[in-house]
């Protein structure tokens, strides 16, 4: 816990500054606070994996027991319940612009008058020209 700072009315430290560093020192103390229950929490979550993991191998202990079963069987329906139970990995597309839609129409070409879609042609000052006469 952080002390607050007494100074004597003779210091050359002024109210502000005075006031300023006795709040820094509660917000310590809430810091303080917070790091012992987050790290009580971290403890105690600790303790129920612990049990849950020491649950979980004495339950696959007594079905080994009681009616023997293949552990490549466990293993598959681990895997299947780990599945469902995470979520679906994010669509690495999802964000990305649509693909612009490209212009089928049919233009003849200005130099050697073929019949190319649009979006394979070049506007020049001769008019419309394909990839192949540019």
């Amino acid at each position: 816990m952080a002390q607050k700072v007494q100074f004597s009315w003779f210091s050359d430290l002024s109210y502000r500054e005075r006031d300023a560093i006795d709040q820094n020192a509660n917000e310590l103390d809430e810091v303080a606070g917070d790091v012992k229950l987050l790290g009580a929490t971290v403890r105690k979550q600790a303790e129920e994996l612990l049990r849950l993991r020491a649950f979980v191998m004495g339950v696959v202990e007594v079905l080994h027991a009681k009616a023997p079963f293949d552990n490549a069987e466990l293993e598959r329906a681990v895997e299947a319940a780990w599945a469902s139970l995470r979520p679906p990995p994010p669509d690495p597309n999802r964000n990305l612009p649509k693909p612009p839609v490209r212009d089928e129409r049919p233009v003849t070409c200005a130099k050697c008058g073929k019949s190319v879609p649009a979006y394979r042609t070049n506007i020049t000052a001769t008019g419309e020209v394909c990839d192949a006469c540019v």
